[in-house]
């Protein structure tokens, strides 16, 4: 299983030993230090870069998933979503064995795949994702294997998926120099390997993801190792997304700066934001203590560890043109995002108007936002909205 641990002593590291020369531009407060070894920390504009007149925001254009409707707009689990160049939405509903295709308007075009395990066919489908040809590359953790489909729907072949281990939402995705990247758990730590597509998905290389792990968890397990470890509601984890680059944006929720880094380990920029956190209110501690009643009374569940303050963001959603969008819960379980650029400059946040799942995350692809979401009922809708760009 891929563990996902935390890089706070990555983020330590480029702040340490003091700043070099900083430039400061006036009008829009951008301010941007030389840190030792040539890594730029930008910070600023707090308002953002946008004008007035030039703000973002989302225009819903459709959404499935509402209990009034049957059929194949209505999902039993959704686990990962994509979109394609031309706006149709791919929605891999795990418990159907089958990913559903949906025209710009939200009409079902059609259906790929089904249970089993011939060409084509799924037994545990966990996550979708394009490669540089336009092809769908649809992954199955209980096959070991890669099922290859083109817009059309056509089965094209299966590759073999060699990277140990899996992780939810699957990390795996294509960079513009055509290689897969995926996370792998290999030799008791977490790697990056680089695959090559005409090779028979050879792997390249690899790269340590360097995640130490966080103490962000109540272990509960007893000497024989069995029980379960516990995340500590409202401690920040630390969170990574590889972009179109094959480079890594990653964070410690507990803290608000972000690194921008090569596989490598170069690190490129160190982006902050002085903001305050958010407070948990008395109604949302108790909840959260009343969801870990399974737990209750293990002399290990120090519930004096549960922070009175929310993480700075939980999730790192890295778009198709370079922008880093920033996940962040509000008070009243609002939501919202801070949205970067690929130069590190904070432009602004948008509303976001329904509570997302973390489980998918929200996808930003071509200009349009697609956020995976469930009621009280615990019935998942998939909604998509256009990017309004201002003029500004």
């Amino acid at each position: 299983m891929i563990r996902r641990g935390s890089l706070a002593a990555v983020v330590g590291v480029a702040f340490l030993g003091g700043c070099g020369p900083s430039t400061r531009n006036e009008a829009s407060t951008i301010v941007r230090d030389t840190l030792p070894g040539g890594v730029v920390r930008v910070r600023g504009p707090e308002g953002g870069s946008w004008t007035d007149g030039g703000n973002w925001s989302l225009l819903e254009e459709y959404r499935l998933g509402v209990v009034e409707v049957d059929g194949p707009e209505l999902f039993g689990e959704v686990f990962a979503v994509e979109m394609d160049a031309a706006g149709r939405l791919y929605v891999l509903d795990r418990m159907a064995k089958e990913v559903r295709v949906f025209d710009t308007g939200g009409s079902f075009v059609r259906a790929m795949g089904r249970d089993g395990e011939g060409p084509g066919e799924f037994r545990e489908p966990f996550g979708l994702t394009w490669d540089t040809r336009g092809h769908l590359w649809i992954v199955d953790v209980r096959l070991r294997r890669y099922s290859v489909f083109d817009a059309d729907g056509q089965h094209l072949r299966e590759y073999r998926r060699r990277a140990g281990g899996y992780s939810w939402p699957w990390p795996g995705r294509f960079a513009r120099d055509g290689h897969l990247y995926e996370a792998s758990y290999v030799g008791g730590g977490n790697v990056v390997v680089r695959f090559n597509p005409e090779a028979e998905l050879a792997p390249v290389d690899s790269f340590p993801l360097a995640l130490p792990e966080p103490s962000r968890f109540w272990d509960l397990r007893d000497e024989r190792r069995l029980g379960a470890v516990v995340a500590i509601p409202f401690a920040g984890q630390v969170e990574w997304v590889l972009d179109h680059e094959a480079r890594l944006w990653v964070g410690d929720g507990a803290i608000y700066a972000l690194t921008h880094r090569c596989l490598s380990g170069d690190t490129l920029l160190v982006v902050e934001r002085a903001v305050s956190p958010v407070a948990v209110s008395s109604e949302e501690r108790q909840k959260a203590i009343r969801e870990l009643d399974e737990y209750a009374g293990h002399p290990r569940l120090d519930l004096s560890l549960i922070p009175a303050t929310k993480p700075f963001f939980r999730r790192l959603i890295a778009d198709s043109d370079g922008n880093l969008w920033v996940l962040r819960e509000g008070s009243e379980h609002d939501w919202f995002f801070d949205v970067f650029g690929s130069d590190g400059v904070f432009l602004g946040s948008i509303i976001l108007p329904v509570t997302p799942s973390l489980y998918p995350p929200p996808l930003v692809r071509s200009g349009r936002m697609v956020v995976v979401a469930t009621d009280d009922l615990g019935t998942q809708s998939v909604v998509v909205y256009r990017i309004q760009r201002g003029a500004g």
